[in-house]
């Protein structure tokens, strides 16, 4: 599938900065580094913002801006007078992403960079995991970086996983987050295709995850985990997005013969991680205690640890 099918497309990406005090100078002035060196590396037709994030919002420009000499400069401005003061209501930050214009055909992608420690507003990690993901709706993809070894990722992972995007944390101190958040801006630098999804055919009677995908880039993997009946020899799927003003479509037709000797344990584990993940999100949206049973249900049979298990 090369670059004659599937052109780069411009994207629009927001630059969510946690600005409170939990932060500190010292991250922070890291932090300010990368967002520097992250918003340099946007391509001519992007379009970008940037937030600090506090018990307040506050934006960098009124909406999406251009990427131009002029606002270039106006975001190395805004960057450099970041504070670490105050403390921080996340959700009310995650919540005014839903304001911004979102054109189709364009993927809308926020990075959030933080410890993951609501302090103001909403602060029960679940909640806010549920209310923004329900609220979003899978419109913008979200990517998040923990600044520390005692962030909580929880809160990041999840809101990642449940919205599109994927989370990482800087666990070898504070000098390694400016290379971080730069991989995680080249990771989603060239997107090929948005608002992607997959619709299996019903006789294949797969189970597959995650059921809400990343959007579609150059520069990284879209993996997806499945299971399908023992008798099953084949399964058809669609998978459909948009490339700009373009509707695809594409048809895979896979052969499953022979695939029950390569499927070795680790695959199956990979499966079930993912289909927790799955359960969790969907609990946190959704607080349906039938959703927990078949979430340890499912940890027992494939005997996996469920992650942040003191957190449900």
């Amino acid at each position: 599938m090369g670059e004659d099918v599937l052109p780069v497309i411009p994207k629009d990406i927001v630059f969510v900065q946690d600005c409170s005090a939990s932060m500190t100078e010292q991250i922070l002035h890291f932090c300010k580094v990368g967002l520097s060196n992250s918003v340099a590396r946007l391509g001519p037709d992007d379009r970008f913002n940037i937030v600090k994030l506090r018990d307040t919002v506050e934006w960098g420009f009124p909406g999406w801006a251009r990427n131009t000499p002029e606002t270039m400069a106006q975001a190395h401005a805004f960057i450099d007078d970041m504070r670490a003061e105050g403390g921080t209501d996340l959700y009310r930050a995650m919540q005014a992403l839903l304001t911004l214009e979102r054109q189709p055909g364009r993927p809308t992608i926020a990075l959030l960079i933080s410890d993951g420690h609501p302090t103001a507003g909403l602060t029960a990690s679940t909640d806010v995991i549920g209310q923004f993901t329900r609220a979003n709706n899978g419109r913008v993809s979200v990517y998040a970086l923990g600044t520390t070894q005692t962030a909580n990722m929880y809160l990041l992972d999840l809101i990642s996983f449940s919205n599109r995007g994927e989370a990482m944390a800087v666990t070898r101190g504070r000098w390694g987050i400016p290379d971080a958040m730069v991989r995680l801006t080249e990771g989603v630098g060239r997107p090929v295709l948005s608002d992607v999804r997959f619709v299996f055919s019903d006789d294949a009677q797969a189970e597959v995850y995650p059921v809400q995908t990343t959007h579609l880039f150059k520069d990284r993997p879209l993996t997806l985990y499945g299971r399908a009946p023992r008798e099953a020899n084949r399964i058809v799927f669609q998978a459909v997005g948009r490339a700009g003003d373009t509707q695809c479509d594409m048809i895979f037709d896979l052969s499953l013969e022979g695939t029950e000797e390569t499927a070795g344990r680790d695959l199956r584990q990979t499966w079930a991680e993912q289909k927790i993940y799955h359960l969790i999100s969907d609990y946190a949206r959704r607080r349906d205690p039938a959703l927990l049973e078949t979430l340890r249900e499912t940890a027992r049979s494939y005997r996996i640890r469920v992650p942040y298990q003191d957190r449900l």
